[in-house]
């Protein structure tokens, strides 16, 4: 008995096949995108609330979850620094003796980070900026 061999020729779509399919691909591109950012964002409001909590527990331990095993958090304060030519400005530049006269994020940071890591509390100049406090999380994954 012969096998027979069936060919199937493939199909050739239409130029205005594949643009609508383009269109789709990167609708969806989009879309997914847009999805990453949303769940991106959640992601990082529960490593402020895992953070938070592992901090108030205060015993130092990993917290172990069915899935995960969470390490110590990195705590970090930043200060938002005044607006260029407010008093604030001014006593911070005098205070640091900044040779720039342009305080940014970083400077601030690091001046927080100092003075927290000598215990010592913020100077008057410092304690009326807005401060934001940011956690990060070290996580495995067990799957």
């Amino acid at each position: 008995m012969k096998c027979l061999q069936i060919k199937k020729q493939a199909e050739i779509p239409s130029p205005e096949e594949v643009g609508d399919r383009l269109v789709y691909l990167k609708k969806t591109s989009e879309m997914l995108d847009d999805a990453r950012k949303e769940l991106n964002k959640i992601a990082d409001v529960q490593a402020q609330i895992l953070c938070n909590q592992w901090v108030h527990r205060g015993d130092g331990e990993p917290i172990r979850g069915a899935v995960s095993t969470t390490y110590s958090p990195k705590v970090k304060t930043n200060l938002v620094p005044p607006k260029e030519g407010t008093p604030e400005y001014a006593a911070i530049i005098e205070k640091y003796g900044f040779q720039v006269t342009k305080l940014s994020w970083s400077k601030l940071s690091n001046i927080v980070g100092t003075l927290d890591k000598k215990g010592e509390p913020l100077p008057e100049c410092l304690k009326n900026l807005t401060k934001i406090t940011k956690c990060s999380i070290t996580s495995r994954s067990k799957v």
